[in-house]
């Protein structure tokens, strides 16, 4: 019989290593949520077990759901073998081994796992932890030993056991692990993280990533920019324990909130508040309030992707927006329903196109094809940690092609906004600004070149001959500048002509962007750089920022401390003077 590819169980360790330094903060939230939607649950809980707290002190983290449990044979073999979940193994698959590889590098001490099922109501309960031998470590599971007050040792339930026993080494009930949701669907698992002996708190997540060292709603906001939507019918929320200083929060009637008590050595008791906050996703940030006036529309861009685009009536005001929901309006990657490669980085909305002053307005949800065993053609598919995207050609995503195709096709509600926007800017009247441009062109015209779109056969953008200013259509072609080889820019003999187009995504000609004379970028000066790696710079150039015609958009910082140091000089030495009139002639 021919020999089987197989992996070393002395190796395994080095692959859930590197498996969980390719993921990030988090991921073992995602991979614990999709587990328990696939698993059929209506009800998920990132929940802080109580008894640890009361007894000793400590908050563990768990997660619970009412999915389909695992019975006697299916427990051990889920976190025993790497890679083996129970589903399919292929392209796209979330077939068992990111939950692993996230959570238990984390929890050396331990992952305590109960489970019940339909068939088998009294359930079955794991301990599998991590142990070293010599050079070796290994991941196995844990007999539950016990000992008596003496330390000698009594007797050994066995590594899969009835979840009925006070747990030795941690002190808690396992029955209580069973929640009242757990009881009714009949159904359900509990996933209780041990951290290590040094860490025994994991309320907070991954100690070595620092999850949620100063931000204790970092999981649920994790969450809620991980997920676009989340499945009909499932209900997912997230707890907290904060300390309460004041007494009389204990005597709130209308609270949801429930309490957690530890009595200390010395008779002080330590008093948490735990809340829940449901988790509700991306998508529901964007379309949450029913008062807002809201424009969307779906694009086909290229590389068989589409873009759907938000706008909303006003600024977003951020102010009404829970600090555990994505705050800012972003751009994002979307596969299978999640969130990858999101940004709200004012310089990421600028590549499309947008400016500064409608950022606070525009949500993009890009979506590539799927990559398929079937077929050559282009598309992407999680890496296997499901922390980014990768495509079949090995190359990163097509950003450039995104933002060129966005820019050359931009929704008419979002080029309405832009141009509105623009329109409340202090840069003159059209007729001074056509003076100045002359003013310029005259001295700098041969230095700035504007893009048009021509005629070419190697182009990618699509577009319509234009009309010329005679009215007829353009057969009428201006001619092409000669080269110094006398072969035309497009390949062709310096003989022939370039035909101008207007971009149209469904035109009949192949066209791509070429620059021309009297291209003069557009001067704006803004109160302040928001972006926190622009507060310091004197100036930006959007070059996608087009202004009535213009080459892109200088912006200038008001804020900048050579600027107010002009202005204070000169204001005061004209103290008589209109000081706009003043500060718009330093400008």
């Amino acid at each position: 019989m021919s020999k089987r590819v197989g992996v070393n169980e002395y190796d395994v360790h080095h692959l859930i290593t590197e498996a969980y330094h390719a993921g990030g903060k988090f991921q073992w939230a995602r991979e614990g949520a999709v587990n328990s939607v696939q698993a059929g649950a209506t009800w998920i809980n990132f929940g802080i077990e109580p008894q640890g707290f009361q007894k000793h002190g400590i908050l563990r983290r768990y997660i619970a759901d009412n999915g389909c449990g695992m019975g006697a044979d299916e427990l051990p073999n889920f976190l025993s073998s790497f890679g083996g979940g129970g589903r399919e193994i292929g392209i796209g698959q979330n077939y068992g081994q990111g939950f692993k590889a996230s959570c238990y590098e984390w929890n050396p001490y331990g992952i305590i796992v109960a489970s019940w099922t339909r068939e088998d109501p009294e359930g079955w309960m794991i301990w599998i932890h991590r142990r070293q031998d010599g050079d070796h470590v290994y991941w196995e599971l844990k007999d539950f030993d016990f000992y008596d007050e003496n330390g000698e040792f009594v007797d050994s339930f066995g590594d899969c056991i009835r979840p009925d026993i006070t747990i030795p080494g941690i002190d808690i009930d396992a029955s209580l692990l069973k929640t009242d949701e757990i009881a009714d669907a009949g159904q359900g698992t509990v996933f209780l993280f041990l951290g290590s002996e040094d860490h025994p708190d994991t309320v907070d997540g991954d100690y070595l990533r620092d999850e949620c060292r100063n931000d204790r709603r970092g999981i649920v906001r994790y969450l809620n920019s991980r997920f676009l939507d989340l499945p009909e019918g499932v209900d997912l929320t997230v707890s907290t324990a904060e300390a309460k200083k004041d007494a009389q929060d204990t005597d709130r009637r209308d609270s949801k909130d429930r309490f957690i008590v530890h009595v200390r050595t010395d008779g002080t008791e330590d008093r948490r508040s735990v809340h829940s906050r449901r988790v509700s996703g991306i998508r529901s940030r964007i379309t949450g309030d029913a008062t807002k006036a809201l424009q969307s529309g779906t694009m086909e861009a290229p590389r068989d992707t589409t873009i759907q685009w938000y706008l909303t009536a006003e600024s977003d005001d951020r102010k009404g927006v829970g600090s555990y929901q994505l705050v800012h309006p972003s751009i994002v990657v979307k596969y299978d329903n999640e969130a990858y490669d999101v940004k709200n980085a004012a310089h990421d909305f600028r590549q499309f196109g947008i400016p500064d002053e409608i950022r606070d307005r525009v949500w993009l949800v890009i979506e590539p094809p799927r990559m398929s065993k079937n077929s050559l053609s282009w598309g992407v598919t999680p890496q296997a940690s499901r922390g980014m995207l990768i495509s079949n050609d090995g190359g990163p995503l097509p950003w450039e092609e995104w933002w060129d195709y966005f820019l050359d096709n931009t929704p008419e509600p979002i080029e309405k906004a832009k141009i509105a926007s623009q329109r409340t800017e202090a840069s003159g009247d059209a007729e001074s600004r056509r003076k100045r441009m002359e003013r310029l062109e005259s001295q700098f015209g041969n230095r700035w070149r504007g893009s048009s779109l021509t005629q070419s056969k190697s182009g990618k953008h699509r577009g319509n001959p234009t009309a010329t200013s005679g009215g007829s259509t353009n057969s009428d072609t201006t001619r092409a500048p000669k080269t110094t080889t006398g072969v035309h820019p497009d390949g062709g003999r310096a003989s022939g002509s370039t035909v101008r187009l207007s971009a149209d995504a469904a035109g009949s000609k192949l066209g791509r962007h070429r620059r021309a004379t009297n291209g003069i970028p557009e001067v704006t000066w803004d109160d302040e750089f928001t972006a926190d790696n622009e507060k310091l710079y004197a100036a930006r150039f959007d070059p996608k920022e087009i202004r009535d015609g213009s080459n892109g958009t200088i912006h200038f910082n008001k804020a900048f401390p050579v600027f107010q140091e002009e202005i204070r000089h000169w204001t005061e030495k004209f103290p008589r003077a209109t000081q706009s009139e003043v500060i718009d002639l330093i400008h």
